[in-house]
């Protein structure tokens, strides 16, 4: 028996709401999305913390040109959250001195092995007065 197509909400198939349901994130398809964000920022169709709806469509039509995933915009906006709250961490042990980028690893090294002692008592310390 044949395989058949439906449609669902606004004439989408079944596949592409199947490809909606969760997006799972790999190197390659963050790596075309922070592509397609750099070229909005270029076109200046983002400001302070967040692109434009110009920039959101522009992005979110082609990821799924290059990707084929019909992921929604909220989706997509998802991952750059998460990416920005990265960003952040990284940023903030980057600006220790006991901490630098090792570019052979691709990877944040500390000076020693207290260092990573010392920084985790301290956020600890942070976190339990803030939460």
């Amino acid at each position: 028996m044949g395989s058949r197509t439906t449609r669902s909400r606004k004439g989408e198939t079944e596949q592409q709401v199947e490809n909606q349901s969760r997006a799972k994130w790999t190197v390659s398809l963050t790596k075309t999305l922070v592509d397609l964000m750099v070229e909005e920022i270029h076109k200046g169709n983002k400001s302070n913390k967040s692109f434009s709806k110009k920039g959101w469509k522009f992005i979110c039509d082609n990821f799924r040109i290059q990707t084929g995933y019909w992921w929604d915009s909220e989706q997509l906006k998802s991952r750059y959250i998460a990416l920005r709250k990265q960003y952040v961490c990284v940023a903030v042990l980057l600006d220790n001195p006991d901490f630098k980028w090792d570019d052979a690893t691709c990877e944040i090294s500390a000076v020693d092995e207290a260092a990573w002692e010392r920084y985790i008592k301290v956020y600890i310390y942070i976190y339990n007065i803030y939460i």
